[in-house]
């Protein structure tokens, strides 16, 4: 049995009335990470094996369509949660660059 421990930075985003948390989890040395989403528009999750050296940058360029798909989300609950919360997110992955 192998137990490993890995880096999480969780993001509470809070705009208005409405609810979301980001978790961004890095496995171990490499650059691969997973995304998962709790909100109130919807709970998703994804992995990425190689985003580049870079994760904000990469998660920066992502068009909504793209992440849309690869959470495998609802169309009209996702454009919601990405124009209310997703551009929040990534205004304070900008900050962090």
């Amino acid at each position: 049995m192998k137990v490993e421990k890995s880096l999480c930075t969780h993001y509470k985003i809070r705009p208005n009335s409405y609810r979301a948390d980001i978790f961004i989890v890095q496995e171990g040395e490499a650059q691969a990470f997973s995304l998962n989403v709790i909100s109130e528009f919807g709970n998703w999750d994804t992995f990425w094996g190689a985003p580049g050296p870079n994760l904000s940058q990469f998660l920066i360029s992502l068009e909504m369509d793209y992440v849309m798909n690869r959470l495998n989300a609802n169309k009209a609950k996702f454009k919601r949660f990405w124009e209310i919360i997703w551009l929040v997110f990534i205004e304070e992955l900008k900050k962090e660059i």
